[in-house]
């Protein structure tokens, strides 16, 4: 062999390895039978080594049947060839530590052999990690027809002419329980598998804790030990390099997240329904496919699958592979240990390289339990995830095909995915089992809602003569996601805002219907952001990650916002967009969009910190609360609460004094119709019998009535406003002709234009009144008198044209125009102010609108010009 590596110019390890693959030749040094002999005479006498073989589960027996022997405190262990020749001696002292423990006859280590060879005549062959092991499952397996054996290198350690010796046969794998021995497990199987007809790995049932390198000897002596029905139980091993088996395994029944991250799923192919909560701001790009570069000329080849492989083998990175882990956020240093350990070359290998062809896409995440109909929690767990695929979407509900693997770096249980498909979530999924059971909800919405909710205020909310309050919350609960008006579907989702004093009934009332209807959730504003109510970035384990907050997290469903002044009005203003649109945006280094489709009820206290008693009009504390008019206006009705509103006899009264009403709208019932109202799609909301024109013509009356100066009526959207209140208060009373359809009709619409009156003229609130107080202070007083006062001014025209183009207006500015003294200007002032004209504002005076429409009356036609200075005629109105 030396002379051939010569020739040939290479390494006489490349030589010996051929020769060993072609013809099976191995150099052979042997060792006399009479030495043998001399080491097994003398072992009789070693009682402390007989005692340690004793513990380790070997017989009398076997130690004679085998030749063990002794030699200068240690344990001899004879190794013969296939021809029955000595040609090694393992020099065994137990207890020792590392490579101490195990020592071959020098110049007879090499090549690696089997042990005890004679086993290999059995079809079915346990591979151990050490002779001694192997000598002690002999006693246990060899009557059942199973052979037992081990390699003279140690675990980890094969030659490749070892492994045609298994060619065909029954392999089980079992090596110590560590780490080093459950990788040296894998390596060695996969290696075996190309050529044995099945291979399994054996888990032994040791306690980590009392056995941290525990063994096969450890697992004999255990009392109970059955090691053949332990052998029954191993399911065959796949190594991750055979990928049409790794990829093509059947998944198990879907499973929930929880379960798909506990130790018992581990590596198991599963099928998750999971919600993507969070996401990391760029993906990750790891080899798909790649070559192996290799010069096949180095000691571990045998143990190398590579090495039998042609020089163009295409080799697949599974997508749900452990490997991902790895190489996902990794420097590209830790990719190519991944990749060899993908293909299952060894990692003592030095000269391996790989040339990368395809690549995986792969986005980082955290994955939630998609959201269930009756789910009323805010927060949810979230559990790491990667996702080898493209364009997944945050706060989307997938089917997820993956297997769970422990994270290289923290051990944290963490799915692999290879397959997203969006799937419905249980709302979606919703039917209505038995519709006939809600046509108690049906009627004149002037009888059934007195009815119910003399059931609801005496069962459930306990919460007396706020029964509008009650009204409002459920409009907000039972208002479909879209409604069709005049040949376009619109918005149909409501939101609406209760503001009063504390202890009102408002939060009481809100929170025990969201109880007994089990659907919704409530969110705490004190000191929210914009992140928690919409999303925004959040920093997972020193990573940067998209995540949305709750409004788009519940889309479709209803979010209560408690105590709402807790949010500063510039976070409310982030929201605009999102409840306009019922999409929400995070405009972040890579654009997110999802849907926020959420019904809202928010409740607060009055920002200042007031009773309601002291504002002119209950009105003042929306805009103070809120913020922007955009955003009230965003609202489709408010009702207001205030101390003394109720008596609090009524309200203290004992249960025993209260009305008692049979409870006829049950949890269930509720329940059933507000899911119902929500999973009914546009085509199925129908306006009947003239409703639409009816909509547009109380919208047009209601906006003649309330000022837009706080927009809850505004003339832009009204009729839209209108339209979602009829149609929800249509669902809560279960108007349908055939369970399907939703039927909205002029009724309905007169009912909820007449209850939003009602709130709107209620002294706490007071809309009507401001907006006739509002209107009042706009409107001209005796505009002739304006007038005449006006053309009475020197240079009027000149007069006119400076006023009207003016924005701000002041005493010295009349002086100015018409040449006057302060007290002439000063008179003429106090009359616009009077006449209201004018309005002070902070140090100057704005014009109101009606002023200026005079002053451009009195420009076109009526003015002309005068060109003697005019006195202001005595006792007139200056």
């Amino acid at each position: 062999m030396k002379f051939m590596a010569r020739v040939l110019s290479v390494p006489r390890a490349v030589v010996v390895v051929d020769f060993q693959k072609r013809y099976g030749l191995i150099e052979e040094k042997t060792i006399s039978a009479q030495a043998v002999e001399r080491y097994h005479a003398a072992v009789w006498s070693a009682l402390p080594l007989l005692g340690e073989l004793t513990a380790r589960g070997v017989s009398r027996e076997s130690i004679q049947r085998w030749r063990i022997g002794e030699d200068k405190g240690r344990l001899i262990i004879p190794v013969k060839n296939d021809s029955g020749l000595y040609v090694n001696v393992r020099k065994y002292l137990p207890g020792a530590p590392g490579a101490e423990k195990m020592k071959n006859a020098r110049g007879h280590g090499k090549p690696i052999r089997l042990y005890p060879v004679e086993q290999m005549g059995h079809d079915i062959i346990l591979l151990c990690g050490g002779e001694v092991k192997a000598l002690a499952a002999i006693e246990h397996l060899e009557r059942h027809g199973i052979g037992c054996v081990s390699t003279t290198g140690g675990e980890g350690n094969w030659e490749a002419y070892l492994t045609e010796r298994f060619k065909n046969k029954t392999v089980l794998v079992c090596m110590d329980i560590d780490d080093e021995g459950k990788k040296a497990a894998k390596n060695t199987a996969t290696v075996i598998h190309r050529v044995a007809k099945s291979v399994g790995v054996v888990d032994l049932p040791l306690d980590v804790d009392a056995f941290p390198h525990g063994d096969l000897n450890d697992y004999l002596m255990q009392p109970g030990a059955d090691l053949l029905a332990l052998l029954g139980e191993v399911d065959e091993f796949v190594p991750l390099a055979m990928r049409a088996d790794f990829d093509a395994a059947e998944p198990t029944e879907p499973a929930t997240l929880a379960k798909a991250c506990t130790a018992e799923s581990g590596g198991k192919r599963m099928i998750v329904g999971a919600v993507v909560s969070a996401i990391q701001q760029a993906p990750y790009v790891v080899p798909a496919e790649f070559h192996v570069r290799c010069g096949r000329d180095q000691e571990v080849c045998g143990l190398c699958p590579h090495y039998n492989n042609e020089e163009d083998h295409v080799y697949k990175v599974s997508p749900e592979s452990p490997e991902i882990l790895t190489m996902a956020g990794s420097p590209k240093g830790a990719q190519l240990p991944a990749l060899m350990e993908t293909v299952g070359i060894p990692s003592r290998c030095k000269v391996c390289r790989m040339e990368t062809l395809t690549l995986h896409n792969v986005e980082d995440v955290r994955l939630s339990p998609r959201l269930e109909i009756a789910s009323r929690a805010t927060e949810r767990d979230m559990l790491p995830a990667v996702i080898v695929s493209d364009g997944v979407e945050l706060n989307e509900t997938y089917s997820m095909t993956c297997r769970m693997h422990p994270h290289p770096m923290t051990q944290q249980s963490t799915l692999v995915v290879s397959k997203a498909e969006v799937s419905d979530d249980a709302l979606t999924s919703f039917k209505l089992q038995e519709p006939h059971r809600l046509q108690v909800f049906q009627g004149d919405p002037a009888v059934m809602l007195p009815r119910i909710y003399d059931d609801l205020e005496a069962n459930v909310t306990r919460v007396y003569q706020r029964r509008d309050v009650h009204m409002m919350a459920d409009l907000a609960y039972h208002s479909p996601l879209f409604i069709p008006f005049d040949g376009r579907n619109v918005k149909g989702w409501v939101e609406v805002l209760i503001i009063g004093d504390s202890s009102q009934g408002k939060s009481e009332a809100t929170e025990r219907l969201r109880e007994h209807y089990q659907v919704g959730t409530k969110v705490e504003c004190r000191n929210v952001s914009v992140a928690g109510l919409l999303g925004g970035l959040e920093q997972i384990a020193g990573k940067w990650f998209v995540k949305w907050g709750v409004i788009p997290t519940h889309d479709k469903r209803l979010v209560v916002l408690e105590e709402l002044k807790g949010a500063k009005t510039d976070v409310i203003a982030r929201l605009t967009d999102m409840r306009s649109t019922g999409v929400a945006e995070i405009p972040k280094i890579e654009k997110r969009r999802t849907h926020a489709r959420t019904r809202l009820i928010a409740i607060s206290n009055p920002r200042a910190e007031m009773p309601m008693s002291s504002y002119n009009f209950g009105l003042e504390t929306i805009p103070e609360l809120i913020g922007g008019l955009e955003d009230v206006r965003r609202f489709d009705a408010a009702i207001a609460v205030a101390e003394g509103d109720v008596d609090a006899s009524v309200v203290n009264r004992l249960r025993c004094d209260r009305p008692q009403v049979p409870h006829v709208y049950t949890s269930e019932l509720c329940r059933d119709l507000v899911l119902w109202a929500w999973t009914r799609e546009a085509s199925q909301v129908h306006f009947v019998n003239d409703a639409e024109r009816l909509i547009l013509a109380r919208a047009v009356a209601m906006t003649e009535v309330y000022a837009e100066a706080v927009p809850l009526v505004d003339k832009g959207s009204q009729w839209n406003k209108i339209a979602r209140l009829s149609a929800s208060l249509a669902a809560r009373l279960f108007s349908t002709d055939d369970g399907e359809r939703l039927l909205v009709t002029p009724q309905h619409v007169n009912y909820a234009c007449d209850f939003l009156d009602r709130v709107y003229t209620s002294d706490t609130l007071g809309y009507r009144a401001f907006s006739e107080a509002l209107k009042a202070s706009t409107e001209l007083r005796d505009p002739d008198q304006i007038k005449t006062a006006i053309e009475q001014t020197p240079y009027a025209k000149d007069f006119c044209d400076q006023i009207l183009h003016a924005i701000e207006v002041d005493a010295q500015d009349i002086q100015d125009w018409c040449g006057w003294d302060r007290q002439n200007a000063g008179e003429l002032v106090s009359l616009l102010v009077r006449k209201r004209a004018l309005v002070r504002e902070h140090r100057h005076y704005r014009k109101t609108p009606e002023f200026i429409k005079l002053l451009k009356e009195i420009i076109e036609g009526s003015v002309h010009p005068q060109d003697r200075p005019a006195c202001i005629p005595e006792g007139g109105e200056f």
